[in-house]
């Protein structure tokens, strides 16, 4: 019941501050851009638009959503000694802990759904009705875009906000290590951008970027059987991965 109610406490006051609603608004404009392209104008239809075009933005802002969002949430608690004072009146590290990672990757989770809404609305509103054609249907799943290119972008929009919200977990571990809200908020991006050039081949199948980059990277690497389920498989490993270790280094480190 505690931890419930951190969780909601905790999401509402990410999700209110003006640094929300700021990544939202440039994401969706950045994504409302792309579908306005001049070169892909003529040929864009609404059903299909976000996968083709919209969808785009994210492949760069995912990993800041992520981080202005609510990443340093964690080690900005520390800073103000707030972890304490919950621990104090009978609430356990874990719960503390779980509480906190649901809380960051539900409002980072949020951010990128409102904001592929508000790029589905303005595609709705802008572009001609129908579907998109396509000579070689983009991800992340092209025989559905072939099929149903309005699904097709539904499930590119989960995929997105699941990547987002796991993303946003990252900051679990650094922030239980230091309580810097700065550098825990840049871990997204940096582990983005470190492992899409450190990694090469085989290994792109864990590198971020590949599970970002759904129209291209992301059907290039993972094999067809795998394309409905690797994104999703992907980032529960993932934020299981970051949630774990975060435990961890709060264990050794006593939260303190």
């Amino acid at each position: 019941m505690v931890t419930a109610r951190l969780i909601s406490v905790e999401t509402r006051r990410l999700v209110v501050r003006g640094r929300f609603w700021v990544m939202v608004g440039v994401t969706a404009a950045l994504g409302v851009f792309n579908l306005l392209d001049r070169e892909a104008l003529d040929s864009l239809r609404f059903s299909g638009s976000f996968a083709m075009a919209g969808g785009l933005a994210f492949q760069g802002m995912a990993p800041l959503v992520a981080g202005v969002v609510s990443a340093g949430a964690l080690a900005e608690d520390r800073s103000r000694g707030f972890p304490a004072l919950l621990m104090s009146r009978g609430l356990s590290r874990r719960s503390y802990l779980a509480g906190k990672a649901v809380a960051m990757a539900l409002a980072a989770g949020a951010a990128t759904l409102v904001a592929c809404l508000m790029i589905l609305l303005a595609g709705a509103l802008l572009l001609p009705g129908g579907e998109t054609a396509a000579p070689h249907p983009p991800g992340p799943i092209p025989s559905l875009f072939a099929a149903q290119p309005l699904l097709n972008d539904l499930v590119a929009i989960g995929f997105l906000v699941l990547a987002t919200a796991g993303l946003a977990t990252s900051g679990v571990l650094v922030g239980a290590l230091v309580s810097n809200e700065y550098l825990a908020a840049a871990v997204p991006l940096a582990i983005t951008i470190a492992l899409l050039f450190l990694l090469s081949g085989s290994a792109t199948l864990v590198s971020p970027f590949t599970y970002l980059d759904l129209g291209s990277e992301y059907v290039t690497v993972l094999p067809d059987s795998l394309l409905p389920v690797g994104g999703v498989s992907y980032w529960v490993c993932f934020t299981l991965a970051a949630v774990v270790a975060g435990a961890l280094a709060a264990r050794w480190r006593e939260l303190q």
